[in-house]
């Protein structure tokens, strides 16, 4: 568990079109392995988050207390407030499927004020 999960604030929602549209790009462009990828994002619900534009995620009756995790796809880039930004993609693996967990937003230049970059602005 990271800092930032320890610190989530916990919701309850299905992933937003901008949000699957990023970890769609992550898939695409900066993906670390070739396993496939639970992509039903309708299965998903955010289930917590910082505020910052960092999502924890869950699928309903899947559990992965006991499955390996960590991070499939990784991007640099900025936020649209112009802060340079880490982006990963965090999954774990279950059989032969990842399952995406969180998407975590990372500013690198210290700045406390980002939202959810979009891929245009990122690079691999």
């Amino acid at each position: 568990m990271t800092l930032r999960q320890a610190q989530s604030q916990p919701i309850d929602r299905p992933m937003k079109s901008n949000e699957i549209a990023l970890i769609e790009w992550l898939l695409a462009s900066a993906r670390t392995t070739q396993k496939s990828v639970l992509t039903d994002w309708s299965r998903y619900r955010v289930v917590g988050g910082c505020g910052c534009g960092s999502l924890d995620v869950s699928v309903s009756g899947i559990d992965l207390s006991e499955a390996t995790h960590g991070v499939i796809a990784e991007a640099w880039g900025t936020s649209p407030e112009g802060a340079n930004l880490i982006v990963g993609l965090h999954a774990a693996l279950l059989g032969e499927t990842f399952i995406v967990t969180e998407l975590e937003i990372m500013p690198v230049d210290g700045q406390k004020h980002y939202s959810l970059p979009v891929p245009e602005n990122l690079s691999p």
